[in-house]
């Protein structure tokens, strides 16, 4: 399929991958793509995301091996995420990681406009930062992405008159989410 990718390619970046497009207060446009890359022996990929004054929630739909990298190449130590995971960085430097297995997520790239416009929607008197996750279990999360796999079933992916409502729904959990902050 065109959404799964095991060329030649060593480095990805979300850009290599359809995604679908929704703006679900009105104006900030949030993506969503199926991200499928087949690990090859002996060669590990990395998946670049470019900085952005964005979010990006990634949901684990199968476990994964894979480690985060620095701005200076260097790589920490690898973990393995499970399925039904989720991370949730700011791309504002962007981010980087390397694979040790194969990978089958979602990814969201929620623009920070967006984030703003679902914090005014649910009417938070103060602004709130969303907070950094990595490698933890979120049902809702997880409920929400099964829910617009079927959009990715195509070749272009198509998208249903849901998927603003989910996104939304996703900005507004997130929003919700107890914790330390990003920033």
């Amino acid at each position: 399929m065109a959404h799964e990718l095991d060329g030649p390619k060593r480095t990805l970046s979300f850009g290599d991958f359809s995604a679908l497009v929704a703006a679900p207060f009105g104006r900030g446009e949030a993506r969503a793509a199926r991200i499928r890359i087949v690990a090859r022996p002996k060669e590990q990929q990395e998946l670049h995301l470019a900085a952005e004054p964005a979010y990006f929630v990634m949901l684990y739909l199968d476990a994964v091996d894979h480690c985060d990298l620095l701005a200076t190449g260097e790589a920490l130590p690898g973990r393995r995420y499970r399925r039904g995971s989720i991370c949730v960085i700011d791309l504002s430097q962007g981010a980087r990681i390397r694979l040790s297995s194969s990978l089958n997520a979602l990814g969201f790239v929620i623009p920070f406009r967006t984030y703003e416009e679902a914090r005014s929607a649910a009417m938070h008197p103060t602004p709130r930062l969303l907070r950094q996750r990595r490698n933890e279990g979120d049902a809702i999360v997880y409920r929400l992405g099964l829910s617009i796999l079927p959009c990715f079933d195509t070749d272009p992916p198509d998208a249903t008159p849901s998927l603003p409502y989910v996104i939304g729904a996703l900005c507004a959990h997130l929003l919700d989410a107890p914790g330390s902050m990003l920033h």
